[in-house]
């Protein structure tokens, strides 16, 4: 679901930024303070909405938004159009907290990286407008990748875990078909290691089960020739009446 929003900015102090949130939901004063080189730190305090629109009427500057949230395979981006009068979408990356950023391979469809572009802010967008820079066509690979991103097969399901705050990360080159049926292909063998690998298991416990049985008795044989009401003598042999004569 898309939530849109806009965000005003009041004149720059000297290491303080003011800005007003509104949105569907909220509208927020937001204080972001720097100082020497540590990085910035920002709170945020709920306002009553009729003081956060004076507020917005006081702006040097504003900016409207529209958000959307899209878990793709575990990974949570977040689609963002700036409604400006030149109107360009960026996405967001969010990583768990202690996750490399530098080992995500990002999808066709991401465009070049701004995470670092100062001119690319939202305070920056709002006070100088979108910066000149060519945008990303749209491709049959690129469409292919957000598609596979949401069926959970793409670069986007690498990582998991918690969440922090986003970056946004260039694309990459695109992965060719016949990349993705050796994909294909070595997740079906890696399923037929695993079968064989029960297999092997299950005979395994098996052959444990059979050597940890006790062993049976022989059966006793009773011997020619033997008395059992003897014990271990020998009864003497049977000679017919016919062959003493």
């Amino acid at each position: 679901m898309s939530e849109r929003s806009v965000t005003g900015y009041l004149p720059t102090q000297t290491e303080r930024q003011q800005a007003v949130e509104i949105s569907q939901q909220a509208s927020t004063l937001v204080l972001i303070t720097r100082e020497g080189q540590d990085a910035p730190e920002e709170e945020r305090f709920d306002v009553p909405r009729r003081h956060a629109e004076a507020l917005l009427d006081a702006c040097a500057a504003r900016i409207g938004f529209e958000r959307t949230r899209l878990d793709a395979a575990g990974r949570m981006v977040q689609l963002t159009k700036i409604l400006s009068s030149q109107p360009v979408d960026v996405v967001d990356v969010e990583f768990a907290e202690g996750e490399d950023a530098a080992r995500f391979w990002p999808p066709a469809w991401f465009g070049p990286e701004v995470t670092d572009d100062a001119a690319w802010t939202d305070r920056a967008i709002a006070m100088e407008g979108q910066p000149n820079k060519p945008a990303p066509q749209a491709n049959d690979a690129a469409l292919n990748a957000i598609l596979d991103d949401l069926e959970g097969i793409g670069p986007l399901q690498r990582f998991g875990g918690g969440r922090e705050p986003m970056e946004r990360r260039p694309a990459q080159p695109e992965r060719t078909q016949p990349e993705r049926g050796q994909a294909a292909e070595r997740a079906q063998a890696a399923e037929r290691a695993q079968a064989a690998e029960r297999a092997q298991a299950a005979e395994r416990a098996q052959a444990q089960q059979a050597a940890e049985r006790p062993a049976e008795p022989p059966p006793r044989e009773r011997g020619a020739g033997r008395d059992p009401r003897a014990g271990n003598v020998v009864a003497a042999p049977f000679v017919s009446r016919a062959a003493e004569a």
